[in-house]
């Protein structure tokens, strides 16, 4: 399947040359419940496209590492199990069970966690810079100072005063619904981290504009910007999906709707459970 983000979606396979995994012929092409199988050469490759390909065995390898594709269904190759595999599992745990017990933030173990299994061979150094989504860490670098700015130059209160400040008499509650449905509504167009970091000096701002705890809207914030359900470009794995099962945008309104309302009304209440409106 044609990946998320992947270089070669609006190419065609005659543009892509016999350089492109040379030994592999595609036989047809699948898209929203279409198979194509005709001058298939000429047909510009869109993401969730699903190639059936006949590919020598030997080069099966080369397959699963073209970042650019997805392998769905393969003969299964034979893989040696030695020392590393219990070493990953272990690291594995180890990331995650020392913040969990609260001795180490979670940034430092995963940090250290990826490094430990790339000096024992468990990853090799390419496959740790093909899993690095640069575009991300360039989208984060611009919206950090942006969010930052926001807060120093006031942008951030004006924007709450505008927006959030209108519905402040009828109590921090109802503020924390609108902010959690403003970052519920971002992120369904763009990335969830991108959401997040946007909304974050808002959420701020409220906070100190209700002279409470920001913790409560940080939260809402966070839970909101990881429930994209409502449309297949809000998140990777919506996309990976709606092509290989031949969805409609109308599919993921129909089921996308009803999970986000029912998540916003459980996070409207249980949130301020958990994390309580507090005077700051």
């Amino acid at each position: 399947m044609i990946a998320p983000r992947s270089r070669i979606s609006g190419r065609t396979l005659a543009s892509l040359g016999a350089g492109w995994h040379k030994n592999a012929t595609v036989l047809g092409i699948h898209r929203r419940g279409q198979v194509l199988r005709e001058q298939l050469r000429a047909v510009r490759l869109q993401v969730g496209d699903i190639l059936l390909m006949l590919t020598p065995a030997a080069e099966a390898a080369d397959l699963r590492a073209d970042s650019n594709i997805i392998v769905l269904s393969e003969r299964e190759a034979e893989k040696e199990m030695g020392w590393r595999a219990p070493f990953a599992l272990v690291t594995m745990a180890l990331v995650i069970l020392l913040p969990a017990l609260g001795w180490v933030p979670i940034s430092i173990t995963s940090l250290f966690g990826a490094v430990a299994m790339t000096l024992a061979g468990c990853l090799k150094a390419d496959d740790v810079y093909d899993a690095i989504d640069w575009r991300i860490i360039i989208l984060m670098a611009g919206l950090l100072p942006l969010g930052m700015a926001m807060s120093e130059t006031g942008a951030a209160q004006f924007l709450v005063e505008n927006t959030v400040g209108l519905v402040k008499s009828f109590g921090p509650l109802t503020v924390l619904a609108v902010v959690y449905l403003m970052a519920l509504m971002l992120t369904e167009f763009m990335s969830n981290a991108a959401a997040a970091v946007l909304l974050t000096p808002i959420g701020m701002s409220t906070a100190k504009m209700m002279g409470v705890d920001p913790t409560p809207f940080l939260i809402a914030v966070t839970f909101a910007a990881s429930t994209s359900f409502a449309t297949p470009v809000g998140y990777q794995t919506n996309t990976m999906v709606y092509g290989a099962g031949g969805y409609r945008f109308v599919d993921f309104l129909k089921v996308g709707l009803p999970l986000n309302l029912i998540f916003w009304v459980l996070g409207v209440l249980l949130i301020p459970v958990f994390w309580p409106f507090n005077p700051a």
